[in-house]
């Protein structure tokens, strides 16, 4: 979890954000991330989630993007390979 952050838009702060990210896999090729965000904005909060993955010899960007679902265990699960 990370502390909460200002949103801004044009300079001003319009509300906060905080969230957390959760590694889900982590191996010498693969790195699959879980995230959750909230927004606190004037007119209510805005939650948005995702996943990214990539591989970390590379470097973050390179295979960013959804995760595949089929076949996989769900995030969180403690499963040994």
């Amino acid at each position: 979890m990370r502390e909460p952050s200002d949103v801004q838009r044009r300079g001003r702060t319009i509300g906060t954000s905080t969230g957390a990210c959760m590694v889900a896999v982590l191996t010498q090729t693969r790195l699959a991330v879980t995230c959750a965000i909230t927004l606190t904005l004037p007119g209510g909060s805005l939650a948005v989630q995702g996943a990214g993955d990539e591989d970390p010899a590379v470097g973050p960007g390179t295979t960013n993007g959804p995760l595949p679902v089929a076949g996989r265990r769900p995030f969180g699960c403690s499963a040994q390979r």
